[in-house]
């Protein structure tokens, strides 16, 4: 089973197809998937890692500003990009001289081209786009935007991004036996995580909630569900 990322970015593709943005979320994607795969393939993926890097690094500026002023706010496909862009920061802050800095000297042109990119991916600012979610989202009007939503604002605070408390608040409306499953798995997700504890008011949840919540022991054996825990 593909990562939860995965399953809602194809989702989220398969109602851009035949537009530029389409290209972005399958472009982003793929970077997002060979720069965590080079940590455990480097000589399969070095060369593929590389003609990616060269072929979005230009981009990367752009697509993490692409948030317009005069809408409702961030669509599905645009909070798709950003979650990548932000899991994608992470890994090259946080793996950085674990693990790319003891392969990457075997790959010169991609340790030139990798640590490029990690300058460029860092200096992407979620604030904007998850102040536009914040003032714009309201949860059940369309179900994928709401995946694609809850997805972000966890991407978010993994890079140490936050917003209001009611926004958590809307996020916790999904813990609700009646939602689908990835939808309630993915906002439990979102909102165990550590660096987001202060934000969130646990003691308004109703025991259906905190019920919802347990579905991260309950299914930790999936495929993927090592990192949502």
């Amino acid at each position: 089973m593909p990562d939860f990322v995965d399953v809602i970015g194809q989702q989220v593709l398969a109602t851009l197809e035949g537009s530029p943005l389409a290209n972005e979320l399958r472009g982003v994607s793929r970077l997002h998937s060979l720069c965590a795969g080079l940590q455990t393939q480097p000589a399969e993926l070095a060369q593929p890692l590389l003609e990616a890097t060269r072929s979005m690094i230009e981009l990367i500026p752009q697509l993490g500003g692409a948030v317009p002023r005069n809408d409702d706010g961030p669509s599905a496909g645009q909070l798709m990009i950003l979650s990548y862009l932000a899991l994608i920061q992470e890994l090259l802050r946080d793996d950085w001289e674990g693990v790319y800095r003891k392969i990457l000297p075997a790959y010169p042109a991609l340790d030139e081209d990798l640590s490029r990119l990690r300058s460029i991916v860092a200096a992407v600012s979620f604030e904007q786009a998850l102040a536009r979610l914040d003032e714009g989202w309201s949860p059940g009007a369309d179900e994928l935007l709401d995946l694609a939503a809850i997805l972000f604002i966890r991407s978010a605070a993994l890079v140490e991004v936050s917003g209001s408390r009611d926004l958590y608040t809307r996020v916790a409306k999904s813990l609700d036996h009646r939602q689908p499953f990835l939808k309630v798995y993915v906002a439990a997700a979102c909102l165990m995580m550590p660096a987001l504890k202060e934000h969130i008011d646990l003691e308004n949840w109703n025991a259906e909630q905190y019920d919802c919540v347990a579905l991260l022991d309950n299914f930790h054996f999936l495929s993927g569900a090592e990192q949502w825990g």
